[in-house]
């Protein structure tokens, strides 16, 4: 152990309350501070540290210094050297090795220490590539991408993406934030991508580099997986997405995937516009029947406030809700006809509408006729 070192890591600390422990094949000393915890590692002109602030096991620190304590000695770079550990009840099962300069850690003490300082820390195999950039890994992980904290060691996992492009709309319900951004992949199958307009293709990679080229074609998302020198198809339900493509970022192999889901099943959807208190919409977008009906029994019942619906064949079901004098007001529900310049309508209970909504979306049909008593319109 270097004295020198020791010195300087004890130096403008706040607490003395220090220990020293042996932890498997590894002496250590052990800071208990008010913020956490901080295992210190010397070796000959080096020094490594494992902080935790939530969830500090012991058997965790010697699992990750047994992984990268070969490597203390090397020219580590400026990228990262994520190995894998395994550890009884731990979600996490990568340490990852940041060198000297890296670290972010060690920067802030002192500058001899940010020379020779290293840290480990717990991922998983989903948030992390061995030997991307210190860079990139710190902005992903613990920066304005996943925005995680490394000294939480207690936290679920949260594989990433990279999202190199979305073609959206630059305004309106859904707004692509940026191209070239991290984000949980979680967020973007399973929420993000659920409200992307048809047309709109998303581009995305995982921490082993496959690319997921797909786009919205109505109820699914279709494209192709690119695995190297391989292409897969790929055609999976919007509201699958996650459930489909998410062993893609959770580190596992292409063929853990499944990259077509049953051609003959659909996802009851509609596309949506939307007129009330929070919002005013000039375009449509895509909703599932769930949250279709979710509009429908939410619409407050002030005059003006419409829905109008439109189903995959150009099917039209619109609602208003109409105040005539000191009435409470109701809740007007028609059917536009184009060709015959007509709407054919009546005033209808949320029950109806509901029933109606969900025939557009699941039978592509509009059934607005079979409320019986209408009244028509021409234009």
């Amino acid at each position: 152990m270097t004295t020198d070192l020791l010195a300087l890591a004890k130096e403008r600390r706040s607490t003395q309350d220090w220990e020293s422990k042996r932890l498997g094949r590894h002496d250590v000393l052990v800071e208990h501070g008010v913020v956490g915890v901080f295992v210190y590692l010397f070796r000959d002109d080096r020094v490594l540290v494992a902080k935790a602030n939530r969830g500090y096991r012991e058997d965790v620190v010697e699992a990750m210094l047994d992984a990268v304590v070969d490597l203390m000695d090397d020219e580590l770079g400026d990228v990262v050297h994520a190995r894998p550990i395994d550890v009884p009840g731990f979600a996490l099962d990568r340490a990852v090795l940041l060198g000297p300069g890296e670290t972010g850690f060690w920067e802030k003490r002192d500058a001899e220490l940010a020379k020779c300082g290293l840290q480990v820390v717990p991922a998983y195999r989903g948030e992390v590539a061995d030997g991307e950039p210190a860079k990139r890994f710190r902005w992903a992980f613990m920066g304005k991408g996943l925005a995680l904290r490394e000294g939480h060691w207690d936290r679920d996992p949260i594989p990433r993406a990279l999202v190199t492009r979305t073609e959206g709309p630059k305004r309106g319900v859904v707004v692509p934030k940026a191209t070239d951004m991290t984000m949980s992949a979680e967020t973007l199958l399973d929420n993000f991508a659920k409200g992307l307009p048809v047309g709109i293709e998303i581009l995305a990679r995982d921490v082993r580099d496959r690319e997921l080229r797909v786009r919205r074609d109505w109820d699914r998302f279709v494209g192709a997986l690119v695995d190297g020198q391989s292409e897969f198809e790929v055609s999976v339900l919007v509201d699958h997405m996650w459930e489909s493509l998410g062993p893609l970022f959770h580190g596992e192999d292409t063929g853990a995937a499944t990259l077509v889901t049953d051609p003959d099943v659909s996802a009851p959807m509609l596309m949506v516009r939307v007129n009330n208190r929070h919002r005013s919409d000039t375009g449509m977008s895509p909703v599932l029947l769930d949250e279709a009906l979710r509009w429908v029994r939410g619409l407050e019942p002030v005059d003006g406030y419409f829905l109008t619906f439109v189903g995959r064949s150009k099917g039209t079901v619109q609602m208003m809700w109409q105040a005539r004098g000191p009435n409470r007001p109701e809740l007007w529900l028609e059917a536009p006809y184009p060709e015959k310049r007509e709407l054919h309508g009546r005033f209808a209970t949320v029950e109806e509408a509901e029933r109606m909504v969900t025939i557009l979306a699941v039978e592509d049909r509009v059934a607005v006729g079979e409320l019986g008593d209408l009244k028509i319109d021409t234009w």
